[in-house]
């Protein structure tokens, strides 16, 4: 469904480039008949020049907020790994009680990531989440006597901070994408360019389909940053190595 509507919408930003390419183009056909340029000359260099920067800068904050999120889930699957490691360190009593909301946790962070994935509720999941680390913490400190310096203590209290520290920078790294400013701008800037670009080719012999790549190509761009930012709802899909790499650390010993 997503992905559905996600290509709805670059169609009909296709569709919408094409029209004004064709605007520009019959535009500068009916202002001049002879074999001048009907371009804006420094003008049009100077939109062009602004699209591209800022094509450019979009894409790169995109594919590094994405690397990010995916290093992020790296991150605390490993995390969490350790820390279920150094469960076994607590008293068998209270590392079967610890177990159990552990399991709850684990299942509770592989939720989490599907609620970004279906346009759910992601900020209900973090907060269940939340409330069964406490319970972890609870568990652990109460058999890990922080003000006495044990190998216990040591080893588990810290790997739980790390594992909670974790989820922490995840949910903060969904919240990052680019400010709606900028993508109005990248849009609005692509349909300037477009209507420039049809009055440009206007002095050459060209087809409606020739005339619309620079279409096809604008909205591939913006697709794919918009992919990037968004990694959990368009055809660029981070869920995928998110239950692979988190299941395969994850597992029950």
């Amino acid at each position: 469904m997503i992905e559905l509507m996600v290509g709805i919408a670059a169609f009909a930003l296709f569709l919408v480039l094409v029209a004004v390419t064709q605007a520009g183009y019959r535009g500068a056909k009916r202002e001049t008949e002879d074999k001048e340029s009907p371009s804006l000359g420094a003008i049009d260099g100077s939109v062009f020049a602004l699209l591209g920067l800022l094509l450019a800068f979009s894409f790169s904050a995109a594919a590094g907020r994405f690397q990010a999120r995916r290093d992020l889930v790296v991150a605390e699957a490993n995390a969490i790994g350790t820390a279920q490691l150094r469960l076994d360190l607590l008293p068998s009593d209270v590392a079967r009680t610890v177990r159990a909301d552990f399991e709850r946790y684990v299942q509770n962070r592989l939720a989490y990531g599907k609620a970004l994935s279906t346009m759910a509720d992601p900020d209900a999941a973090y907060r269940e989440g939340a409330e069964i680390q406490t319970r972890i913490w609870q568990a652990a400190v109460s058999a890990c006597d922080p003000a006495v310096p044990s190998p216990r203590a040591m080893l588990v209290l810290p790997a739980l901070n790390e594992m909670f520290d974790a989820a922490s920078a995840r949910h903060v790294a969904t919240k990052a994408h680019s400010p709606w400013v900028i993508m109005a701008m990248l849009v609005l800037l692509s349909i300037l360019s477009a209507y420039m670009a049809g009055r440009t080719v206007a002095r050459i012999r060209t087809t409606f389909w020739q005339r619309s790549i620079y279409a096809l190509v604008l909205t591939i761009t913006l697709l794919v940053i918009a992919d990037l930012d968004y990694p959990r709802l368009g055809l660029i899909r981070l869920d995928y190595s998110d239950e692979l790499v988190t299941g395969l650390q994850l597992s029950e010993p």
